[in-house]
């Protein structure tokens, strides 16, 4: 039905003004080390076709500025996206060349991941989205095919590489006070319909906030208010007021889709490697998750040296990362 005042829905509004059936890479950096946001972009890159689905690539370079910190390593990051946007897009050896598709915008200070996503959402100007980690190696060829047949299905909002990972609804301790937390989306890969999400008024932003409530008085259909949100339920504390609550990213997201009968789909085909929290983990960690994927990044370093200008800018950045 069309809108009365409107006469088209806004779902129809993203649909005509987007590019079908293209998708664009959205990235939002945190404190990780140059070389992971190196090893997302060119593996992304490298193993995506030239015109065929990857249309473009928005990346959020987010950190402090010199009035809340350093920002040596966001300027390096902007250095090396302004070095790689002069550059062609190639994925293979001898095959078409495009201009680079590549935005850059820089957010400053005490802004999270999810607040980055939704300030470089707007320019997604494609009808599906990918959003990942930025410490990620894509490993999948032959990617695009996979995205399509499992995304565009009657239904199906997101499909994400595995696995699915959303948080639960459960209780923890916040400063020795309980805090309620919401079922939300936390992985690394997930394609989305981005149609789908504006005509239900869906944000990624999270919610965090000090607010004393009983949980009884909040949820006076306690069966109801846990049906919601099962599978995902923890035992819960009922015995002291709450003193805080948390909506994490793609809480809202998660909900409002189960709601209005939408699928959040994992897609076996999708391999995609996430070395996990590398903004803010110990040395040890970091030292073993490199281990880990290094044979991966000297497969990646490989296909690399075909290409010799991305090898050339590759060196110019890459250091030691501990």
């Amino acid at each position: 039905m069309p809108h009365p005042q409107m006469l088209f829905d806004l779902e129809e509004c993203e649909k005509l003004s987007s590019v079908q059936d293209k998708t664009t890479f959205l990235i939002t950096t945190g404190q990780a080390h140059i070389n992971f946001l190196m090893w997302s972009i060119f593996s992304i890159l490298i193993r995506s076709k030239v015109g065929d689905f990857l249309e473009h690539i928005n990346v959020a370079i987010n950190g402090p500025d010199e009035r809340s910190g350093d920002p040596t390593l966001q300027n390096i990051k902007q250095n090396f996206l302004e070095d790689l946007r002069s550059l062609k897009w190639r994925s293979q050896e001898d095959g078409p060349s495009v201009d680079m598709p590549l935005t850059i915008s820089r957010v400053w200070s005490r802004v999270g991941a999810e607040q980055s996503l939704e300030m470089i959402l707007p320019w997604v100007h494609t009808d599906s989205y990918i959003y990942v980690h930025d410490d990620i190696i894509w490993n999948t060829y032959d990617w695009e095919k996979t995205i399509r047949i499992n995304l565009y299905k009657k239904n199906v909002a997101i499909v994400c590489a595995p696995p699915l990972e959303t948080g639960d609804l459960s209780w923890s301790l916040y400063e020795d006070e309980p805090k309620l937390n919401f079922p939300h989306i936390v992985n690394h890969c997930i394609a989305v319909r981005k149609p789908i999400l504006a005509k239900l008024g869906l944000k990624w932003t999270g919610y965090h906030f000090q607010n004393t409530f009983k949980l009884e008085d909040r949820a006076p259909n306690m069966d109801l208010f846990l049906a919601g949100h099962r599978p995902r339920v923890l035992p819960l504390q009922n015995t002291k007021e709450y003193k805080y609550a948390s909506y994490d990213v793609g809480a809202w997201v998660l909900n409002g889709l189960k709601r209005n009968g939408y699928e959040i789909n994992s897609v076996p085909n999708l391999d995609v490697f996430h070395f996990v929290s590398m903004s803010w983990t110990n040395k040890r960690n970091i030292l073993s998750r490199l281990e880990y994927a290094k044979p991966m990044i000297e497969r990646l370093e490989a296909e690399l040296k075909m290409f010799p200008d991305y090898w050339k800018l590759y060196n110019k950045y890459k250091s030691d990362i501990v």
